[in-house]
């Protein structure tokens, strides 16, 4: 869960090193509604750029293709 502000660009992008693994990434609002995000997806890499209408909590949701739970590192930026 993140707290964005309306009118900034965001940008979260992850990363694993697991073997063979899909990453995908989704932003939600706090009612579980997902926005709507330019993203990149290749592999084990994932981003997505969102630029919020409101201000307010969002969850990042970073998902594996196997379900297997795998560690990534999650990296944020604004501007």
């Amino acid at each position: 869960r993140v707290t964005l502000v309306a009118g900034n660009r965001y940008w979260f992008s992850a990363a694993t090193n697991a073997a063979s693994t899909n990453l995908s990434m989704s932003i939600y609002t706090e009612t579980g509604t997902q926005s709507e995000a330019s993203n990149y997806l290749e592999g084990p890499l994932a981003a997505s750029g969102f630029l919020p209408r409101v201000s307010g909590s969002y969850v990042i949701a970073v998902s594996e293709s196997s379900g297997t739970p795998v560690p990534f590192c999650l990296v944020y930026s604004f501007k």
